[in-house]
């Protein structure tokens, strides 16, 4: 009988499913830490650097270090930049009212489930996936790391990033507001995708409950049909019992033939012998 295929891990109850978006998020933005530029090989634009006269060959440069350095969110780095403009009195009053709760909210997730981020599994994506930078962000982003890429790299990153312009104050919000961001977009997709896991799953559901339904009545009637012919077979055994019984008690009730004399005996005052004589 066809029954329920098993409940695959990605399946969450929907009472259940914003908590797992953002307990999945989490564990982006941890893959996603940022770990300093000395991560970045200092010689990473050596061959690049040697063809520096080349057209194009800055850009490229400048993408390498984008994409290679940058194209992860570390969204707790961001708040702890959050934290310093509030202590430094600097930022603007809107932006921190319109971001402080996000941050708030992060933190709260951050601190539950960061210990056991390491062995987490989880339901949507892969367990090294990370949120990544829009492109405009992550160009800040290597304006905000640019002194301490020239002091990693020298000469090469100095060239590539010659024509960055230095950060400035509204690079930092723009930062902050971006990671935050695409925390909040990284949770709201996470949960539209275990929506649609939770969704197919109970189609999936529903469309085998008509086949087991008719597995079921097959069964049912198979068995029906099963338990009749049985019954018609003892019906049958027992009229052959009382028959068999019937002809055995006719059978002993006959009484045995005469047998036949073999002495002789007088007919008519005539001898007759019980063998047969042959002519003569």
């Amino acid at each position: 009988m066809s029954s329920a295929p098993p409940r695959p891990y990605g399946v969450v109850n929907p009472e259940a499913q914003a908590e797992t978006a953002r307990h999945v998020c989490v564990l982006r933005a941890w893959n996603g830490r940022f770990r300093g530029v000395s991560v970045v090989p200092a010689n990473a634009l050596a061959g690049l650097y040697q063809q520096r006269a080349e057209p194009g060959a800055r850009a490229a440069a400048v993408s390498r270090l984008q994409n290679g350095l940058f194209s992860r969110v570390d969204v707790a780095e961001a708040v702890e930049q959050l934290k310093r403009l509030m202590e430094s009195s600097q930022a603007d009053p809107q932006f921190l009212q319109s971001r402080v709760q996000e941050a708030d909210a992060f933190l709260r997730d951050w601190n539950r489930w960061t210990p056991a981020a390491a062995t987490y599994l989880p339901q949507v994506g892969s367990a090294s996936e990370s949120i990544g930078w829009p492109s405009s962000a992550a160009l800040m982003r290597l304006r905000h790391w640019r002194d301490a890429l020239v002091a990693h790299m020298g000469a090469p990153a100095e060239w590539a990033l010659a024509e960055l312009e230095p950060p400035t104050a509204r690079d930092t919000q723009g930062l902050i507001g971006a990671a935050l961001d695409a925390y909040t977009g990284c949770v709201a997709d996470a949960a539209i995708q275990l929506k649609v896991n939770h969704e197919q799953w109970e189609q999936t559901v529903r469309s085998q409950e008509p086949r087991a339904a008719a597995e079921r009545g097959f069964l049912v009637r198979e068995c029906r049909q099963g338990v009749a012919r049985r019954d018609e077979l003892l019906a049958e055994r027992v009229r052959f019992e009382e028959q068999l019984a019937e002809e055995e008690r006719a059978l002993q009730s006959r009484r045995p033939a005469p047998e036949l004399p073999t002495s002789s005996i007088e007919l008519n005052s005539a001898r007759c012998a019980s063998a047969v004589t042959t002519s003569r």
